[in-house]
């Protein structure tokens, strides 16, 4: 039974109430033995009729209750009372984003970032516990204001358990989700995965820079911009708007591979330019992720691009808001029906439209995951883990620095020095390290391919001190910029058995050395731009794969000499400025571009 204001519910006295849907009601309760105020979902009594669906609520209310993340809205109890499943949450008074949004207008690109990145946190937190959300949007982030002023940020309403407005959510099929805010796979009845929410906080993202979604008009147009349409940018040149732009166009990537490989990596890169906002606008409290808990219990996120691995589960918390809210002026944009018409829409373009994300795997969990499976199927990815090599038996000597191997996660370093000879890279390296005292250093027997674990022309072990790792390459291009040395570069952690690295710094394009025949081989960063300009010159057909490898051959110089030629310039067959410039407005119009093997 659901109650009524007034009546009691169990352990709670319930108050007013504060939302409906098609799901349940939320009130406003105390709890009469703590004396304290919650935000009580009770879910229509059909609900829990439902093996199945009754089992899961209460499994996945358990996980979310034992997750401790200072960016998730905290479930205090779940169970079942009178023939009706509920859920107690705490009650946050301050509304949510979509409010904020309303009262005051966008924010600019820092507060926006400062604020979505506490988000990510959050929803990183809950993807290492195996937990997706599947519905994420500026309603469904909470605002607390704590004692000193500052607004906390909360993701809410995990699973599409929503009952406080019901605005834009679509449930056919399926397909569960608020269309505006759906990565494109998901328009296809994919199941949902840490790439698309992802997605979704990106969409999240652009919101809270313009007052809108990224895709907006009729439920057709929706469905075209998500799968069709170029991801939406800022249209100033600022340092600050270019980071934006570079920063969204990874986080809604169309391809689920593209994005940031977890939501922690997706708020590093937020965290390189979110500032506090101008004189009088309210502070946003900077996130700190909560410590991981124990391995056994709460394994890392998998990667967004492995399609075999297993995926978290949703879950059913509530997002609710307390007495300050409803209020609304927003806009309805879509209604429950609208998967229905964008199935119509999309049977008239053509049914190609819907191939995106179709090959995901049946394996991945969604709202049917079977009840035995739990968060802990999810196979952990692995992370760099710092060791000191105090006895310098596979790697250099103690350089006052930890070395970590790091793996081929494709984010971005530093490279401060490399070198391959035994008897200087200690004097070498730890120059470098103790130069910059955020420097490590790796031994690259064992790191990360990219790191050339031999030297080709020696067969010597290869060591490097560098700074990093960055989630994007704008972000280790900033730092280059910053420690102004002329020898350091930028290297993706990359395995290049798999993919090749075309870029380079846009910021230092006009800054690279003119490489020529005869250039010293030994030098690691020559070699390295000499194979960047291979790669990219065997993408246009004019050098074979095998001539690639990082020598300056009588093949390298007439391919340089056809390219020059084919842009209108001098054929010199010299790898100068006007030719590394040319190469990177052909290949990097983004922030990096892959080319798979």
């Amino acid at each position: 039974m659901v109650p009524q204001s007034g009546q009691s519910f169990g352990r709670y006295d319930v108050g007013r109430q504060l939302g409906r849907g098609g799901m349940g009601i939320v009130f406003e309760a105390t709890h009469r033995d703590l004396e304290r105020a919650v935000a009580l979902k009770v879910l229509a009594p059909e609900l829990a009729e439902d093996p199945s669906y009754r089992n899961r609520f209460l499994r996945e209310a358990r996980i979310l209750a034992r997750l401790d993340s200072p960016h998730v809205v905290r479930v205090f109890d779940a169970g079942e009372h009178d023939g009706s499943l509920f859920l107690a949450t705490e009650l946050l008074p301050d509304g949510d984003l979509a409010e904020l949004i309303e009262r005051q207008g966008a924010l600019s690109p820092t507060r926006a970032a400062d604020l979505v990145r506490q988000v990510a946190s959050g929803l990183y937190d809950a993807h290492r516990a195996g937990i997706l959300h599947r519905d994420i949007k500026p309603s469904n982030v909470l605002l607390k204001r704590l004692p000193d002023g500052t607004l906390r940020a909360l993701l809410c309403d995990f699973g599409i358990a929503a009952v406080s407005d019901g605005r834009d959510l679509t449930a056919t099929q399926g397909v569960i989700g608020t269309p505006p805010y759906m990565a494109p796979e998901r328009h296809d009845g994919a199941e949902a995965t840490i790439a698309s929410d992802i997605y979704a906080l990106g969409c999240v993202l652009w919101s809270t820079v313009t007052g809108h979604a990224p895709y907006e008009g009729s439920a057709a147009q929706i469905l075209l911009g998500h799968l069709q349409k170029p991801i939406p940018q800022l249209l100033g040149a600022t340092a600050e708007e270019v980071q934006f732009n570079q920063t969204l166009r990874m986080a809604m990537a169309k391809d689920p591979a593209a994005r940031f490989r977890s939501a922690d990596a997706f708020g590093r890169a937020l965290g390189y330019f979110a500032a506090a906002g101008p004189p009088g606008a309210p502070t946003l409290e900077r996130s700190t992720p909560s410590a991981p808990p124990p391995p056994s219990t709460v394994p890392p996120p998998p990667s967004a691009a492995s399609t075999q691995l297993a995926q978290p589960t949703p879950v059913t918390a509530p997002c609710v808001v307390g007495p300050l809210q409803r209020a609304r002026r927003g806009r309805r944009r879509l209604v429950a029906a609208a998967i229905g018409v964008l199935v119509l829409v999309a049977a008239t373009v053509g049914g190609a439209l819907l191939l995106v994300g179709g090959d995901e795997p049946s394996s991945a969990a969604g709202s049917d995951r079977d009840a035995s499976t739990s968060s802990s199927d999810a196979t952990p990815v692995p992370g760099p883990s710092a060791t000191t090599n105090a006895s310098g038996t596979d790697g250099p000597l103690a350089i006052d620095a930890d070395f970590v191997n790091q793996p081929c996660n494709d984010e971005f370093v530093v490279i401060l020095a490399t070198s391959g000879d035994r008897t200087e890279y200690e004097e070498k390296l730890g120059a470098a390290v103790r130069g910059n005292p955020d420097a490590r250093y790796l031994d690259g027997s064992a790191s990360c391919a990219a790191f050339l674990p031999e030297d080709p022309a020696t067969g010597a072990l290869v060591f490097n001190a560098y700074l990093g790792p960055f989630p994007t390459m704008s972000a280790a291009c900033q730092t280059l910029a910053r420690i102004k040395s002329p020898v350091a570069w930028v290297r993706r952690l990359a395995n290049p058995s798999k993919v090749r690295e075309l870029c380079f710094c846009l910021s230092s394009a006009s800054q690279q050395p003119t490489i020529a025949p005869g250039y010293a081989s030994g030098d690691f960063r020559l070699r390295h731009q000499v194979r960047q300009a291979q790669w990219a010159l065997a993408t246009k057909g004019l050098l074979r794969e095998d001539q690639i490898y990082g020598a300056y051959t009588d093949d390298l110089v007439d391919a340089v000499t056809k390219f020059q030629r084919r842009r209108g310039f001098e054929g010199n067959g010299l790898l100068d400025s006007t030719t590394w410039q040319a190469l990177h407005a052909d290949y990097c119009p983004v922030d990096a571009y892959l080319v798979e093997r």
